[in-house]
């Protein structure tokens, strides 16, 4: 009796005094045939649950953002909610941090940028660039700007990013020249493959 359930160990008890004239015996099969009986009615009760909670009629909630798949992802994350988080840029303020910022930054067909990557790396070398100065970068990520640079210096050393750097053409531009950061190439298909991928 000891670890049955508090209810069965009831029925045991009565059991005991309403058979108490009968030999030991017989008690036992008694009280074997009531556990066995306890615990078949305790499996159907577990199997046969109404039909409204049955797996086959299950359906998925509305997914109350409207969002859709990008790419095959699941989720489509809110970029702008995450970049512009401050506290949570300060959290992930590593070298990690800044390869996702670069990612998040890539040069796009529809982006108006002086420079002009998407002519020179994307279309002609079929790259995949981001540049974005390492002041931004450090106002971003709350660090100076030493800091950027030797997290930038660390992805390069791991390949997960190459760094060119590319005259300054904008004369109210204090920069002497420009970082490139490029993140990965455009295969003949079409399709990209990251540094971080391979």
């Amino acid at each position: 009796m000891i670890g049955n359930p508090p209810e069965l160990v009831e029925r045991f008890k009565k059991i005991h005094e309403d058979y108490a004239h009968l030999p030991a015996y017989e008690r036992v099969k008694i009280i074997e045939k009531v556990e066995t009986d306890y615990w078949k009615e305790k499996d159907s009760k577990l199997i046969d649950f109404p039909e409204s909670k049955k797996r086959n009629n299950y359906k998925a909630s509305e997914n109350k953002h409207k969002q859709k798949p990008i790419d095959g992802q699941f989720l489509a994350l809110s970029y702008e909610k995450f970049f512009n988080n401050e506290e949570l840029m300060k959290k992930i303020a590593n070298k990690t941090g800044l390869l996702l910022v670069l990612l998040r930054n890539i040069v796009d067909w529809n982006k108006n940028e002086k420079l002009n990557l998407y002519q020179e790396y994307f279309v002609k070398r079929k790259l995949l660039v981001a540049s974005i100065s390492r002041h931004k970068l450090a106002e971003i990520f709350g660090r100076d700007v030493r800091r950027i640079t030797a997290w930038a210096k660390a992805l390069e050393k791991e390949g997960l990013l190459k760094i060119e750097r590319i005259p300054c053409i904008d004369d109210d531009d204090h920069r002497k020249k420009y970082n490139v950061y490029i993140l990965g190439e455009v295969n003949d298909d079409g399709s990209y493959t990251f540094y971080y991928e391979k």
